[in-house]
């Protein structure tokens, strides 16, 4: 029912935008969840959807954040004069009339996520020794790390560290396991080489197997709902991610997924539009140091004139098509490599005289580089397009720019 009435909304998605297009900044303010209030927020069969609870309350919860709906409406109030053209359609919609659909769902939407964040609590000292014991149990890699690493003593210390409710009342042991799991995560990225088969198999029965090529459906996966059934579908653990937004960012900084320059949250941690931008800022950065990484490698290993034997059948006539393109555009043109689309950096890795030569040494194995890069994929859609970044987003983009870029570090010592 709910991917019927996502298909049918996704029409409106179209008119939110126009009638935010006035609004100048606003435009960049509502973007990352324009889709998202359109796929559940137009017709009376939406407001169902929410009221019995058919969209995922986590989700919710993530879409939903502390300020975003209010800063929306707040802005739109202030700007009035502004929207004179578009009033109508704002109208139309219900964004200004509290009595309508699209506001009725917007209530119901933001009762189920403080339900949500309600069914959650700190525990008690006195309960954390049977947490962690649960957790160890339950967990084959945090089993391994408190073996390998007295893991119990730092997971203990990561549990007494949290500040957020993390702890589901009806579910503690779950939340422990997956606590227990986001701690053995972030240690074993911190210690072991980032592709060496031991981590690289221990991360699959969180993050999902993504090793088979794949194609993606880039208009489906800009809906969050289609990515999290592609999750599901490829095996990504829905538990990890199972936290009020706040207490996920918390622990994900606890376990050290978060670099230094990222750990600082913005005032309301719920903020999605705050998110949103440091994902898009950090696959930035990443794709930067990647380019640069794969120019590097090239070069030493095949020449100065490696674009033109070492990539894969009309690759390079596509890069150059698009520079023409943005030339007579009247733009300043870039580095070609800066042409290239995310899945061109896989091909060109995986090419089997580029693997030999220039990435064989790096990241071991075709399939496991394939399958981090391919879990990126998803966001990669999302923040090129400015949509709202969910929390099993955030874990994958941790977790795997890290990775990718420790290897590359190693490369060059």
């Amino acid at each position: 029912m709910t991917s019927d009435i996502v298909r049918k909304l996704f029409e409106d998605q179209e008119r939110l935008r126009k009638l935010t297009n006035p609004l100048g900044d606003l435009e960049k303010l509502v973007n990352p969840i324009a889709s998202t209030l359109a796929e559940i927020a137009v017709s009376q069969s939406a407001v169902d959807t929410v009221r019995q609870n058919a969209l995922p309350p986590k989700l919710l919860a993530e879409i939903y954040g502390s300020s975003s709906i209010a800063r929306l409406m707040e802005d739109t109030k202030k700007r009035r004069k502004m929207l004179e053209g578009p009033l109508s359609e704002a109208r139309r919609i219900g964004l200004l009339d509290p009595d309508s659909d699209f506001r009725k769902t917007l209530s119901a939407a933001t009762e189920a996520r403080r339900v949500y964040e309600s069914a959650f609590r700190l525990p008690v000292k006195n309960e954390l020794s049977t947490l962690i014991e649960e957790a160890t149990a339950a967990s084959s890699i945090a089993t391994a790390l408190a073996k390998e690493l007295h893991g119990t003593n730092s997971l203990r210390a990561a549990m007494e560290s949290m500040t957020r409710p993390w702890l589901h009342i009806d579910h503690a042991s779950t939340s422990a396991s997956a606590f227990a799991e986001l701690v053995s995560i972030g240690q074993n990225v911190a210690r072991m080489r980032p592709f060496e088969t031991a981590l690289v198999a221990g991360l699959r029965p969180n993050l999902g197997d993504w090793r088979d090529p794949m194609s993606v459906d880039e208009a489906a996966l800009i809906n969050p709902l289609s990515r999290s059934e592609l999750y599901l579908e490829r095996g990504v653990d829905p538990a990890l991610t199972d936290f009020p937004t706040a207490a996920f960012h918390e622990s994900i900084s606890i376990a050290g997924l978060v670099a230094d320059d990222e750990v600082e949250e913005p005032a309301d941690e719920g903020d999605e539009f705050v998110r949103a931008e440091r994902a898009f800022a950090q696959l930035r950065r990443f794709e930067v140091a990647l380019r640069a990484f794969i120019v590097e490698v090239m070069e030493d290993a095949f020449g100065d004139r490696w674009m033109k034997q070492q990539l894969p059948k009309d690759m390079r006539d596509k890069w150059e098509a698009k520079r023409r393109a943005e030339i007579d555009a009247g733009r300043d043109p870039r580095a070609l490599i800066e042409y290239a689309d995310f899945s061109d950096y896989r091909m060109i890795i995986e090419r089997s005289d580029n693997w030999k030569t220039a990435f064989k040494s790096v990241f071991r194995r075709p399939e496991d580089v394939r399958e981090s890069l391919q879990r990126l994929s998803p966001i990669r859609i999302a923040t090129m397009h400015s949509r709202i970044v969910t929390l099993d987003d955030e874990l994958l983009l941790m977790v795997e720019t890290r990775r990718v870029l420790k290897a590359i570090r190693l490369s060059s010592q």
